[in-house]
């Protein structure tokens, strides 16, 4: 057993990239966290460092997030047929999240199982969810025998690093301001966001398909770049402003399975509209987009997207739903109103 980290230690992706290297990775493997697509990358990286060419469906092995334990111990007792060695998937397991899927008589032939397996050298079990937990015995006892690394999403540094990467691999590439401009289009860097690696990796690829064989202008990006805190909120504002009612609900509750919170989905929605009216009333004043940047300092780029929305109301229209906007915001700080029906009502009185 090669074991690159202690029990108290929790790697990332970088650690983990450098015990692929050093072949420092021993037999049993906790990937975890909100980034799935570095999950993927740490498994697809094994594979292509342990796995023989044309053996992947010998050597390689998926197993469902409903299989039984039955089915994981049959595949630990046989070995590689032609790779160094053998891999065995678990993705999304309910093994590590919760005490109640598994009787007490299995769950002890498989921590017999593991710790055999941990003693081997050629086979490798990865178990692989978006959350564990961590107080469950068999969690503990593969980080004890194993090591378990998170994947979160990257910090600002790792983000433009991931885009210039895809970039290079299109012989395309980004300047500055073009970075910071994608990089805040997509919302990556924001708290709660629902963006994640896998959306800038299909952004990247509609952008350099729109860009085939020319530069990439700031343009480009604002049409490629679909991005999490707008996407939603946009599509809200939009219906709202029509007067569409049910497309705005059904927005609205889309939000809600998807966990956001409503206090910061009505926040986004006044931020949108107070951004909305300042623009408008630039342009009253028959402000240009520079000169609106210049006197509010709200980035050009972002006062273009907001253009097309202006033609769906006037300036009284936009005060009398920021108006209200802020009521529901006031009402559910006082406990006047539940929070999802209050959202319902700002819908339904406008």
């Amino acid at each position: 057993m090669k074991k690159g980290l202690n029990m108290s230690q929790i790697g990332n992706y970088k650690s983990l990239n450098e015990h692929i290297k050093s072949d420092r990775i021993p037999s049993l493997l906790i990937f975890f966290g909100e980034e799935e697509y570095l999950i993927n990358w740490g498994i697809e990286t094994l594979k292509k460092k342990y796995i023989l060419e044309g053996f992947e469906k010998i050597d390689f092995i998926e197993l469902d997030s409903d299989a039984k334990i039955s089915e994981l111990i049959i595949e630990t007792k046989t070995f590689p047929v032609a790779s160094e060695k053998k891999i065995i998937s678990i993705k999304n397991s309910e093994l590590l999240t919760s005490k109640d899927k598994v009787n007490s008589k299995d769950l002890n032939s498989l921590k017999d199982i593991l710790k055999s397996i941990n003693e081997l050298d050629d086979i490798i079990v990865i178990f692989s969810n978006k959350v564990i937990d961590k107080r469950l015995s068999l969690t503990k006892n593969i980080m004890k025998l194993g090591n378990t690394y998170q994947f979160n999403c990257l910090d600002i540094k790792g983000y433009k690093d991931f885009i210039a990467k895809n970039l290079r691999n299109h012989n395309k590439k980004f300047t500055d301001e073009q970075m910071n401009l994608f990089v805040e289009e997509s919302g990556y860097l924001n708290m709660e966001s629902n963006y994640r690696l896998e959306n800038c990796k299909n952004d990247i690829e509609k952008l350099v398909a729109l860009t085939y064989e020319k530069e990439i202008t700031n343009d480009d990006i604002l049409w490629s770049v679909t991005g999490d805190k707008d996407i939603y909120i946009f599509n809200f504002l939009n219906d709202l402003l029509s007067n569409k009612k049910g497309e705005c609900l059904f927005t609205i509750n889309q939000m809600f399975k998807e966990g956001k919170v409503v206090m910061q989905i009505l926040a986004s929605i006044i931020n949108q509209l107070e951004t909305l009216l300042i623009v408008e009333e630039a342009f009253l004043k028959g402000l240009n987009v520079s000169a609106i940047n210049k006197v509010t300092k709200i980035h050009e780029y972002r006062i273009k997207k907001m253009m097309p929305y202006l033609n769906y109301f006037n300036k009284e229209r936009l005060i009398k739903v920021l108006k209200e906007a802020y009521k529901v915001d006031f009402d559910i700080k006082r406990g006047v109103l539940e929070e999802h029906l209050a959202m319902e009502r700002f819908i339904a009185i406008l």
